[in-house]
C-alpha cells in the first residue's frame, strides 16, 4: 500500500490530473469539430466563395465554445513562457 506522503503518490496522482485534463481537452475540441460539421452540413457547396461557413446568427453556444477553445489556446501558448518562474 502506498502512504500518501510517498512521492510515488504525489507522481501517481499528477499523472492522472494531468491525463484527465488532455482527455477533457481532447474530448471537447472533438465536440466543438461536430458542432461546426453539423452547422456546414446545409451549405451550399455549389457557391462561388467559401466565406465563413457557418450560420449567419450566433448562439449563447458559439460564444462559449469559442471562448473555450481561446481559453485552451492560451494556455497552451502561455505555459512555456511561464514555467521557468513557477
Amino acid at each position: 500500500m502506498i502512504s500518501r506522503n510517498s512521492l510515488t503518490f504525489h507522481i501517481k496522482r499528477d499523472r492522472l490530473i494531468i491525463i484527465s485534463g488532455l482527455f477533457f481537452i481532447t474530448l471537447s475540441s472533438w465536440i466543438y469539430i461536430i458542432y461546426l460539421y453539423k452547422q456546414m452540413a446545409y451549405m451550399d457547396m455549389n457557391a462561388l466563395f467559401f466565406a465563413m461557413p457557418m450560420t449567419p446568427e450566433w448562439t449563447y453556444i458559439d460564444f462559449i465554445l469559442l471562448f473555450l477553445m481561446w481559453l485552451v489556446m492560451m494556455i497552451a501558448m502561455m505555459t512555456p513562457s511561464v514555467s521557468p518562474l513557477i
